[in-house]
């Protein structure tokens, strides 16, 4: 078998012609819809509405899930992140996602804008830091809104800020 040998010349030119093709496809895609969002804008990122406990992990989470049953709220999942890290031997803080919402409210949301649907149901995070102390973090309606450019609907998010402030609330023991 008879095999021409390839040079490191060669093979960096083969490099760079397959990454001009790569940038090339991506310039290309980009300007495929110009009905399509970029939601990675920086003026306006995903932010969460975050308030220290006044009790334990526990507590504050009991809590939680009891400010969001009081309203009429769905809880969909339940996620023990630190549950999920032992099972693979590894060790995490008490850290519990709850993802929770309406569908009452997220569908007229996503109405206006569907991409919100990546970021709904709402989700609250109640973790414990080094020195023991609990922290719930939820959702920020605001940076919701803006980062989904939703225009209107300023009633709605009013109502949702004012709720998920009592959920914290309630939940901090504030």
């Amino acid at each position: 078998m008879n095999r021409s040998p390839v040079s490191a010349g060669m093979l960096r030119l083969a490099g760079l012609a397959v990454a001009a093709l790569f940038a090339l496809a991506a310039c290309v895609t980009v300007g495929v819809d110009a009905n399509v969002k970029d939601l990675r804008r920086s003026a306006a990122p995903y932010g969460y509405l975050t308030t220290k406990s006044d009790a334990d992990f526990a507590t504050t989470l009991a809590r939680l899930q009891m400010a969001i049953d009081k309203r009429g709220l769905r809880t969909f999942v339940v996620v023990d992140h630190a549950a999920g890290a032992a099972s693979v031997g590894e060790t995490l803080r008490p850290t519990t996602l709850v993802v929770f919402g309406s569908p009452k409210v997220g569908t007229p949301l996503m109405q206006a804008a569907q991409t919100a649907g990546a970021d709904l149901p709402l989700k609250a995070l109640v973790y414990e830091t080094a020195n023991g102390a609990a922290y719930v973090a939820l959702s920020d309606p605001d940076a919701l809104f803006a980062n989904h450019d939703v225009e209107g609907l300023a009633e709605l998010k009013d109502r949702m800020r004012t709720t998920l402030k009592a959920i914290a609330g309630d939940a901090a023991g504030a």
